[in-house]
């Protein structure tokens, strides 16, 4: 009878060590089924920020481009005004200034701007 006892005490010992391991092994799966889904709103996270700085960076270099543009176009009226409204004289002297803005706006047209700011003064 004791050999019984005692077979059975050894059962239920392992049965209770199974147990408990199976409950660890549950927990372990929920936690790494809630750090699954932390690493993926993280990711998420962290892509709309990668795409807020290239949205950033796109912005500030327009805005550089367009104070550029402006610059550039102020002293291009000056050299306009003083070439005697000439599209050939104006290219020929600030052919770098004239490159420059049609790089950045490839809409210019270095004649009509000419004869719109001879009508302009």
């Amino acid at each position: 009878m004791d050999m019984i006892l005692s077979g059975e005490i050894d059962t239920l010992s392992y049965d209770l060590q199974i147990n408990i391991l199976k409950k660890r092994v549950s927990d372990q799966m929920d936690v790494i089924e809630n750090t699954e889904l932390r690493l993926k709103a993280e990711q998420a996270e962290l892509e709309f920020l990668k795409e807020e700085i290239r949205k950033l960076q796109n912005e500030k270099k327009e805005d550089l481009e367009i104070l550029e543009l402006s610059r550039l176009m102020g002293r291009l009226n000056q050299i306009i005004t003083v070439a005697g409204y000439s599209p050939v004289v104006v290219k020929s002297t600030a052919s770098k200034i004239v490159r420059r803005i049609e790089e950045l706006n490839p809409a210019f047209d270095l004649k009509k701007h000419c004869e719109l700011l001879k009508k302009m003064i």
